[in-house]
């Protein structure tokens, strides 16, 4: 029988991301992870449930930068969580404003959690997922995802894991025996054009973004970037202060 090209592997691969994110009934090209939100206990590694963001052995000088970056985020944005802590456990601060009559109307500082900036810790989280999620140099093989389900919503690891284990990966130990591990794709730019925030209907009680952006792959003749995803439009919530990826579109 004719071995099957890697190309022609290739554009199954991405059609099939294409084809089931179509079925879904979304108006982009937009995949759900949650499958309900009922995880499938009986596939996929142990769950990664807390910061810091970790490394995978054959990590790319780009993962180790954006990872580097996330981690950074984090400890400010955690430092400044403890500080906003710190000003809860006192009494709010008041300011008393004086009309011209002499009355006095006291102004309460809203000090909750919700107003400590998100942008820094958003931004380096989507850059750190999007490397992991598309980047296979660093893959020994198509269950090689422990270091991309860390971003991934705790209900949703176990069915994450299996479908991109039978799709976006299906290949990938064939791929690694016959051009190396080092010849397949690997990205050198992930870029972020739209973000914003909206409503996930599956986690209702917690904030949620939207994050578009391009993704740029080191060109060579084994791999080229015309046959890699170009663009990609993610949806992540904020639970327990932790950010995490819900669903996500490629183009």
């Amino acid at each position: 029988m004719k071995k099957m090209s890697l190309r022609v592997r290739l554009r199954i691969i991405l059609g099939v991301l294409i084809a089931l994110a179509i079925a879904l009934g979304f108006s982009l090209v937009y995949r759900e992870f949650s499958n309900g939100g009922k995880p499938n206990p009986n596939n996929g590694p142990a769950l990664i449930t807390k910061a810091p963001y970790t490394l995978i052995e054959n990590a790319t000088d780009l993962m180790v930068v954006y990872t580097k970056t996330l981690n950074t985020s984090l400890d400010d944005y955690f430092q400044r969580s403890l500080d906003k802590f710190e000003e809860l456990a006192y009494p709010k601060k008041r300011e008393g404003i004086i009309d011209e009559e002499g009355n006095v109307t006291w102004k309460e500082y809203d000090l909750s959690l919700a107003n400590i900036d998100n942008d820094i810790y958003l931004e380096a989280f989507s850059k750190a997922f999007v490397i992991n999620m598309f980047n296979w140099t660093d893959k020994e093989n198509r269950k090689d995802l422990e270091f991309t389900l860390q971003f991934i919503h705790p209900e949703d690891r176990d069915n994450v894991f299996t479908y991109l284990s039978n799709t976006y990966y299906k290949y990938l130990d064939e791929l690694v025996i016959e051009y190396g591990r080092e010849n397949l794709a690997e990205i050198t730019r992930v870029k972020l054009t739209k973000v914003e925030e909206t409503t996930y209907e599956n986690k209702v009680n917690e904030q949620a973004f939207t994050v578009e952006g391009t993704i740029e792959f080191k060109d060579n003749e084994i791999m080229p970037e015309s046959s890699m995803p170009s663009t990609f439009a993610i949806t992540i919530i904020k639970k327990d202060q932790f950010l995490f990826v819900v669903s996500m579109a490629t183009e």
